[in-house]
């Protein structure tokens, strides 16, 4: 087996880096740490007021669609490299799961689209261009749907940069895995939403 041409010291002295780095930023900048998420947040999200969850009087973080895409993403990485050990794993799904994962992604495009045409002056007031009012709990069950989508292909392809001497083998093998790696997003998407008061 060929060992990987990237020296082991490396890799952790760059997390070593990132962590000193998380630390500094936790301590150097101003506010409590949800304003600090904030902060994160705002490079990757719009974070509009009427488009995101709140606990309290406090916004969170993240947009309602971005609540469901980056946890779901994560929690799809975490399933196949921590439950199922295929952190080395270096092939994809089946390409008829890769095409259902495709499949996930275009509801999170197509609510996207029909979210953005109900704010427009023409038409019906908060309808958008598919005929439907946009939904908080739709926005966050696109996005799981999306960052599930994101961790199947994330996975292997992450896998394969690390790894010169990864294993042959997909990192979701069956079916019965890929309807498992569904049912956990959901149950986290409900989580997220019903944490909501």
């Amino acid at each position: 087996m060929k060992a990987s041409p990237f020296p082991r010291g490396w890799a952790w002295l760059g997390l070593a880096l990132a962590v000193i780095g998380w630390v500094a930023f936790l301590a150097l900048t101003p506010g409590g740490v949800l304003r600090k998420t904030d902060y994160v947040a705002a490079a990757v999200c719009h974070r509009r007021p009427e488009h995101s969850f709140f606990v309290g009087d406090h916004q969170l973080p993240l947009c309602q669609r971005c609540s469901g895409t980056f946890p779901g993403a994560l929690t799809g990485l975490l399933v196949q490299w921590l439950l199922w050990r295929r952190r080395r794993a270096l092939r994809f799904a089946d390409w008829r799961m890769l095409l259902l994962m495709a499949g996930l992604a275009a509801p999170w495009a197509l609510d996207g689209v029909n979210s953005f045409t109900s704010e427009l002056p023409w038409g019906e007031v908060g309808v958008g261009i598919l005929g439907y009012a946009p939904q908080p709990w739709l926005r966050l069950l696109t996005g799981i749907l999306m960052g599930t989508a994101m961790s199947v292909f994330l996975a292997p392809a992450f896998n394969q940069t690390m790894w010169a001497d990864g294993v042959e083998e997909p990192t979701i093998r069956s079916w019965r895995e890929l309807a498992l790696l569904l049912a956990i997003e959901l149950a986290v998407g409900a989580a997220i939403y019903l944490a909501e008061p």
